[in-house]
């Protein structure tokens, strides 16, 4: 859901609206969407592989899948290079305080050893 609007933020506003123009024009996804694909590739890559057809080149299926998805999107008509783009981006971990949390926090997650 969207926020109200800030009266006092006018200038960011159009800013926004210009840069999502742009992107529109370009066919290049939002990272919601990308983010959106990414979840629905992961929910596939997770049913192919308990049907045993799970593939070693893991990641690069993943990343295929989401821009397909992407580039299928019904009411957007994204472009598939750029929707690969963005997935590649929103796939690779940036050094930032926020990794560097997510990946402390990881460590410290129990994780239970898959019986054989």
């Amino acid at each position: 859901m969207p926020r109200p609007a800030d009266p006092g933020n006018e200038r960011r506003q159009e800013a926004t609206k210009k840069s999502r123009s742009k992107a529109d024009r370009a066919g290049r996804p939002e990272a919601s969407f990308a983010d959106a694909a990414i979840s629905g590739a992961v929910y596939l890559l997770a049913q192919a592989a308990e049907a045993g057809q799970a593939d070693k080149r893991i990641t690069d299926l993943l990343a295929e899948m989401a821009a397909a998805i992407l580039a299928t999107h019904p009411a957007k008509h994204f472009d598939i290079a750029e929707s690969r783009r963005k997935v590649a981006a929103r796939l690779t971990f940036r050094e930032d305080q926020d990794h560097k949390r997510f990946v402390t926090a990881a460590r410290k997650v129990k994780r239970k050893v898959p019986s054989s």
